[in-house]
């Protein structure tokens, strides 16, 4: 990597940072390199710019988005102590007197919001579009915490620079390994990427859910390989879970929302009810007939000690077990009602369905078992 060279604009009236790099440079590294400066000469490459003269990398709101609760703390401080530091910026080509974002954004969109007129950049000249590129990525990545979201769209944007490269012959990018020179580019694992391109085939709500930092996105991965009328279905499920906590200011949990996908990819509705649903009908046991009850209760305790059986046996042979999440999550809700006295996979209307699938999963088990 070439050495850089500081020296004033003076063409502009400015000063800046006149950059000869030959290769992407890493931002870690300049920004070391800045720190390493007394505060004297820091202050000396920086330039007091209008606010209005600087525009966004314009892959930035697509890719990143903007932290609001982030922006307002940061414009409440700028307001109390002043702007500390400086943002990074370099000439808008194609317009005199604008300048483009290459780090500093969210601080940029705070002293905004906090009433200031100019903000104080240092400004490079000569990056080469390689460079400015891998920069912007490395601000994001390496100084706020990505959405998966903000992953997936940042992949995307990989994918097309590389391209880009290929198409005129950077031996930088020829023949390279794809998910390598993505991860390369992006700092996220190369173990990670296909994972966070399935947000590409969600659907919308559950899409936008995954822009959330708290979301627990690797629980809904599945519902990428579903057909669209189960994805259409699982929208709507999640979107009433989701209405739900909210309204008791909590948050997402990941087993719940499996237990909606299990629910959709099933196709009955009366096997799995939603949180919601489950919440709603904490008594619903005691609300059965006595005969219903111990219908339910018999089924029950069948399949919870056919299940019992089938995973010692595993246990003992040092197999995996072959059984579907279905029995095996409907075991462990059976053991749950019986030592509760609460029937959290039952509704009144559909006893005699929720009866009738416990037995098949039992006849299911009985065959892993040996029995038939």
């Amino acid at each position: 990597m070439a050495r850089r060279m500081v020296s004033s604009d003076h063409s502009s009236g400015s000063n800046s940072i006149n950059s000869v790099v030959q290769k992407a440079a890493s931002f870690r590294e300049e920004q070391e390199r800045i720190s390493r400066l007394s505060p004297e000469e820091q202050q000396n490459l920086v330039s007091e710019l209008s606010i209005e003269s600087l525009e966004p990398f314009s892959e930035n709101e697509d890719v990143f988005g903007a932290n609001e609760d982030q922006i307002r703390e940061t414009a409440r401080s700028i307001e109390k102590t002043g702007f500390w530091g400086a943002i990074w910026v370099m000439p808008d080509p194609e317009n005199t007197g604008k300048y483009i974002i290459i780090a500093g954004h969210q601080r940029w969109m705070a002293a905004k919001k906090a009433g200031k007129t100019t903000i104080p950049a240092f400004i490079y000249h000569d990056l080469t579009p390689e460079t400015v590129y891998r920069m912007w990525i490395d601000s994001n990545q390496l100084q706020r915490k990505s959405t998966p979201y903000a992953k997936y769209k940042l992949i995307l944007s990989a994918r097309r620079h590389i391209l880009e490269r290929q198409n005129v012959d950077d031996p930088d990018y020829l023949n390279c390994n794809l998910y390598e020179k993505i991860s390369e580019i992006t700092h996220i694992p190369k173990a990670s990427i296909s994972r966070c391109e399935r947000l590409g085939k969600m659907p919308p709500y559950t899409k936008e859910c995954c822009k959330s930092e708290s979301f627990p996105y690797l629980s809904v991965l599945p519902v990428a390989k579903m057909s669209e009328v189960q994805k259409e279905a699982f929208d709507v499920e999640l979107k009433n879970y989701m209405d739900q906590i909210n309204r008791d200011d909590d948050i997402p949990d990941s087993d719940q929302i499996k237990l909606l996908i299990r629910k959709v990819q099933s196709g009955n509705s009366d096997a799995f009810e939603s949180p919601v649903q489950k919440k709603n009908k904490k008594s619903s046991y005691s609300s059965l007939p006595e005969e219903a009850k111990e219908l339910y209760r018999q089924a029950a305790r069948n399949l919870e000690s056919e299940y019992d059986q089938y995973a010692v046996e595993k246990q003992h042979k040092h197999e995996e077990s072959c059984v579907d999440n279905t029995i095996k999550d409907l075991a462990i809700q059976m053991n749950y009602c019986l030592e509760n006295k609460k029937a959290i996979v039952v509704d009144p209307k559909s006893i005699t369905a929720s009866i009738q699938m416990m037995e098949d999963c039992i006849k299911k088990l009985k065959k892993y078992n040996g029995v038939y």
